[in-house]
C-alpha cells in the first residue's frame, strides 16, 4: 500500500487520467491503487498477479527471502530464472547468472519488497475498482496458477480476462507478441459500446 501511494503521488503530477499497466509485483500495486476511487485512470491493465498470495506462490517467495538474507544472491537468481523462463532461454539465464549478477545496492529494500509480496491481499477492496480492467496471464505460469488470475477477473467489476496458452511467468519475454498485441487491443477498445465484440468478458486467446 505504501508503494500505491507512491504511486498515486506520480499520478497527482500528472495532472490527467492515465493507463495503468502493473506487472507480477507492480500488478499487486496497482490493485490498491485502482481501488481509490479519486485516481484517475482510462484504462488498467493487471498482469501476473493474483488478489492474493497463493500458497505455492507464498512458499517460493519465502525461500527467495532466505536466499537474500543468507546474501546467496546468485542461487536467488537461479530460484527465479525458474519459474520465470523456459526452453533456451531459461538456459541462457542460467548460465548468465554467474556472471551478472551483482550485490543488490539495497538489500533491506529488496527483501521488503518481497515481504510486501508476502501479505498482498487486495479481496477486500477490488470490488471498488471501477476503471475499464483487463487481467491478463498465462496458462502455465509456475509462480501463479492460473486460477488466480480467474480470481482476480472476477472481484472485479467487469474486468476482461485474457490467458495466453502456454505462456508462463516471463511471458512479457517469451511471448512478447501475444502479450503486447493482447494490451494493445484492449487499450484500443476498451471503450467500445457495449455489445460489440470488442466489451465481451473474456478476449480471445492468442496461441
Amino acid at each position: 500500500r505504501d508503494m500505491a501511494a507512491d504511486a498515486r503521488r506520480a499520478i497527482d503530477r500528472i495532472g490527467a487520467p492515465v493507463h495503468l499497466l502493473g506487472v507480477s509485483m507492480g500488478s499487486a500495486v496497482a490493485q490498491y491503487l485502482a481501488a481509490e476511487a479519486t485516481v484517475p485512470i482510462r484504462a488498467l491493465v493487471l498482469a501476473l498477479a493474483g488478489p492474493y498470495g497463493d500458497p505455492g506462490t507464498l512458499r517460493r517467495i519465502r525461500g527467495w527471502i532466505e536466499r537474500a538474507r543468507a546474501d546467496d544472491w546468485i542461487d536467488l537468481d537461479h530460484r527465479i530464472a525458474d519459474v520465470t523462463f523456459s526452453g533456451l532461454r531459461h538456459a541462457l539465464w542460467r548460465r548468465l547468472i554467474p556472471i551478472l549478477v551483482r550485490h543488490p545496492d539495497s538489500p533491506a529494500a529488496f527483501i521488503g519488497s518481497l515481504e510486501a509480496c508476502m501479505h498482498h491481499d487486495a479481496r477486500g477492496c477490488l470490488g471498488s475498482v471501477r476503471a475499464p480492467t483487463l487481467v491478463i496471464g498465462g496458462t502455465e505460469d509456475r509462480l501463479v496458477p492460473a486460477a488466480q488470475f480467474r480470481e482476480l477477473a472476477r472481484l472485479i467489476p467487469g474486468a476482461r480476462l485474457a490467458l495466453i496458452e502456454g505462456g508462463g511467468h516471463g511471458i512479457y519475454a517469451e511471448r512478447r507478441a501475444a502479450f503486447q498485441g493482447t494490451i494493445i487491443d484492449f487499450l484500443l477498445a476498451h471503450d467500445a459500446p457495449s455489445g460489440s465484440p470488442a466489451s465481451s468478458r473474456t478476449l480471445a486467446e492468442r496461441p
